[in-house]
């Protein structure tokens, strides 16, 4: 499983469509996702906005697209890259963004079991 992280009234526009997230191809022409392992290191990156987020839980099997997992500089890991708009039916959960008090990420119940590394 991967994880993408979009604006929550993005999603609920495209949910019933057969795919989503065009917009954000443009930008570098991949989607962003990550592993669950590595979410502590790219969620940080939506906190103290406005908006809310939710995390979209994706069976990378099921993706019609090519998924590539590309090295980041920045992060020094792999993670993956989605060559085309996700398709609705690969989206196995939907969670929110959870924020704790100060408005930093809060790891989900759904993901406690699993490492950050």
């Amino acid at each position: 499983m991967i994880v993408h992280c979009m604006e929550k009234k993005a999603y609920e526009k495209q949910k019933n469509e057969k795919f989503i997230c065009y917009e954000e191809l443009g930008k570098d022409g991949f989607l962003h996702n990550s592993e669950v392992r590595h979410l502590h290191l790219v969620l940080p990156r939506f906190e103290n906005k406005k908006e809310d987020y939710v995390l979209l839980c994706i069976d990378e099997s099921k993706l019609i697209h090519e998924l590539k997992y590309e090295y980041s500089p920045s992060l020094q890991r792999d993670f993956p890259h989605i060559y085309g708009p996700i398709n609705t039916d690969a989206i196995i959960e939907v969670l929110d963004y959870l924020k704790d008090e100060n408005g930093k990420y809060r790891k989900n119940p759904e993901f406690l079991t699993v490492a950050d590394e």
